[in-house]
């Protein structure tokens, strides 16, 4: 905790502020996280946001830990904003909607195949044409397909 000491130093003759505190739920997960850098963004002192964290009822040690974690990204990210962290973050999750796209499309083209053929091996009968999931995974893949492209004119306009 040495080097977070001087995370985020106060101006020049003027006291740190005292982490705010929490009404209602003891923050957890990435809640925590950003409570900790709201805190050292502020411009509180690591150590008072490490016995904020021990007044919540984490064990020391955690506390420690998480503030020096938190301390040493925002050092490495300066330019992430330096407040708060995203559970989903925008950038890339395209991707993971055309892979859905794709596996809903591709389920559903196999109902439509393996349904037509037990149909078609029985000497004919009703058979499933699943339109929804062909449609709805081709739809998801586009919209994907979209966001990346989105994405990547954003990012030439920033490089420009």
């Amino acid at each position: 905790m040495e080097n977070a000491r001087d995370a985020n130093p106060p101006e020049s003759g003027q006291p740190r502020p005292k982490p705010p505190s929490v009404v209602g739920e003891i923050p957890s997960g990435i809640e925590l996280i950003n409570y900790v850098a709201e805190c050292l963004a502020i411009g509180c002192d690591p150590g008072d946001v490490q016995k904020q964290l021990v007044a919540f009822g984490y064990p020391a040690v955690n506390a420690e830990k998480i503030v020096a974690d938190t301390v040493a990204w925002r050092q490495k990210n300066p330019a992430a904003g330096q407040t708060t962290v995203s559970a989903n973050p925008k950038p890339g999750g395209w991707n993971a909607t055309m892979v859905l796209g794709v596996i809903i499309f591709f389920i559903g083209i196999a109902i439509t195949a393996g349904t037509y053929f037990l149909a078609s091996r029985s000497g004919g009968g009703t058979y499933i044409v699943a339109s929804g999931a062909i449609i709805g995974g081709v739809i998801m893949f586009f919209r994907g397909a979209s966001k990346a492209g989105e994405e990547m004119l954003s990012q030439q306009r920033k490089d420009h």
